[in-house]
C-alpha cells in the first residue's frame, strides 16, 4: 500500500527530522523486532535522535555477541571481521593484508526499537483517552477522542500489507465501546485503492500513515483532523494530501509514476561504493552505476520532466559505447532500487522510447543530506575518479 504523507513544510517538521522519522518508521514496518546498528544513525544529528531515546522508543542495547563489521579494509576492500581482544574491539582484515583496526562501541553498538513505547508515546502526546493495550503482534489500542458528536478510536497497526484488508474491515467490532469511527495509524502504509476506500468507509475505518502527518518537529503529535470529515476521503483526496498544489500540477504535467523519496547521504561504506537512502532503507550503489544515477538526478532537478537520451550519456562518456549499455544500466539500477520502492509493480526508471530514460518521480522527493551543492560536487568528483580509472585501463591495454 503506498504511503500517504504531507510535505515537510505542511507538517512543520525539519527535513533532517523527517528523514530520520521515515527511516525509523520503515524499519518498524519491515520487521517484528527492529534493530538498528549504531553506524546507521551517523547521518542524523544527536538533536534529531535524542527525543526518541528520551521517549524509550530507541533503546541502547550495547554490543551483540556476534556482529558483522561493515567497515572495508583499506587494502583489499573486503568487509573486516570484528573480534574482542580482551581490552576492546578490533577489526581484522580477512586476508591479513592490513593491521588490526581498533573499533569503538559507537561503531559496533546496536539499538532496539520499542513498538510498545511508540504506542504509549502516541497515546500520551495526543491525549487519547482509555487504557493502552496490545491486542496482538500487529495491533495496539491507543484510546479514543471525541470529535464533535462522534467517538473516534485510535489504533496502531503494523505491517499493513494487502493481506491486512480483512483485519481492517473487521477492526471496529474488536474495539471496546463500539466507536463511531476508527483511525488506523500505520508507520508508513496507507490506502489509495478507491474501491477499498469505499469498503473502509462503510466499515467506519480510516487508514492514516504516521509518516508525514506530524504537526511539528520534536513530537509525535499527529495531524489527523483532515481525514475526520463526514465522508472518508476519496482516492483523489488522499492524493491531494500527499502533494503540494505545485507538485500536483507537476505530476499532471510530466506524468511522473512514482512517489518514492530518495536521500543522498554522502556516506561511502566502501571506497568503490556509495550509499543512498530510498524510503528510509539504505541501498549501496557501485561507482559505475552511481555516475549515471547522478546524471539522471541532475536532469530531473531541471524541472522539465527528467527525460535524457542515452546517446547523451555515451557522448559524455558516462556509459560505455556498446549497444546494450543503456538498457543494462537502467536494468541494474532498477534491480538495486526495487527492494525498497513503495509500489513493487512500478520501476523508478521509466523508458520513453526513442532511446530516452528518466527517473519517474518528483524532483522535490530527492534530497541531499550534505547540502544543496552536494550533487554537483559529488558528480564532478566521481566523474574525475571514473575518468582516471578509464585512463589507467587504456594505458594497461595500450
Amino acid at each position: 500500500m503506498p504511503t500517504t504523507r504531507r510535505s515537510a513544510s505542511a507538517s512543520g517538521t525539519s527535513p533532517a527530522s523527517e528523514f530520520f522519522l521515515s527511516f525509523l518508521l520503515r524499519r518498524i514496518d519491515a520487521v517484528a523486532e527492529p534493530i538498528i546498528r549504531a553506524p546507521e544513525l551517523k547521518p542524523y544529528s544527536k538533536s534529531v535522535i535524542q527525543p526518541f531515546l528520551d521517549w524509550g522508543i530507541l533503546i541502547e542495547a550495547g554490543v551483540p555477541e556476534a556482529v558483522t563489521c561493515y567497515h572495508p579494509c583499506h587494502k583489499c576492500d573486503e568487509d573486516l571481521i570484528l573480534q574482542h581482544d580482551g581490552r576492546g574491539f578490533v577489526a581484522l582484515c580477512p586476508l591479513n593484508e592490513w593491521p588490526a583496526t581498533p573499533m569503538t562501541a559507537d561503531e559496533v553498538g546496536i539499538f532496539k526499537v520499542s513498538v510498545d513505547q511508540l504506542g504509549r508515546t502516541l497515546q500520551r502526546q495526543n491525549r487519547f483517552q482509555g487504557r493502552f493495550e496490545q491486542f496482538d503482534e500487529r495491533l495496539y489500542y491507543l484510546g479514543t477522542e471525541a470529535f464533535g458528536p462522534k467517538r473516534v478510536a485510535f489504533v496502531l497497526f503494523l505491517r499493513a500489507d494487502r493481506e491486512a484488508k480483512a483485519a481492517l474491515l473487521s477492526l471496529k467490532s474488536r474495539l471496546p465501546g463500539t466507536p463511531d469511527r476508527v483511525i488506523v495509524l500505520t508507520p508508513t502504509a496507507s490506502v489509495q485503492d478507491v474501491d477499498f476506500l469505499g469498503q473502509l468507509e462503510g466499515a467506519g475505518v480510516v487508514v492514516l500513515s504516521m509518516e508525514g502527518n506530524l504537526k511539528s518537529q520534536g513530537t509525535l503529535e499527529l495531524d489527523y483532523t483532515w481525514c475526520l470529515t463526514d465522508k472518508t476521503p476519496s482516492g483523489e483526496r488522499v492524493r491531494q494530501h500527499q502533494l503540494t498544489p505545485k507538485q500536483q500540477k507537476d505530476y499532471k504535467r510530466h506524468d511522473y509514476k512514482c512517489f518514492d523519496r530518495v536521500v543522498f547521504t554522502g556516506n561511502m561504506p566502501k571506497r568503490r561504493s556509495n550509499e543512498v537512502v530510498l524510503n528510509g532503507v539504505a541501498v549501496t550503489i557501485p561507482n559505475n552505476l552511481m555516475l549515471p544515477l547522478l546524471r539522471y538526478v541532475q536532469e530531473l532537478k531541471k524541472g522539465m520532466g527528467g527525460w535524457l537520451l542515452h546517446q547523451v550519456l555515451r557522448d559524455e562518456e558516462i556509459i560505455p559505447e556498446d549497444e546494450a549499455a543503456p538498457a543494462r544500466t537502467i536494468s541494474q539500477l532498477n534491480a538495486l532500487l526495487k527492494v525498497s520502492v513503495l509500489d513493487k509493480e512500478k520501476l523508478l526508471f521509466e523508458t520513453g522510447g526513442e532511446g530516452a530514460y528518466r527517473l519517474s518521480m518528483h524532483p522535490d522527493f530527492i534530497e541531499f543530506a550534505k547540502g544543496p551543492n552536494w550533487l554537483t560536487e559529488k558528480f564532478n568528483g566521481l566523474r574525475d575518479a571514473v575518468d582516471e580509472e578509464r585512463q589507467r585501463r587504456r594505458q594497461r591495454t595500450g
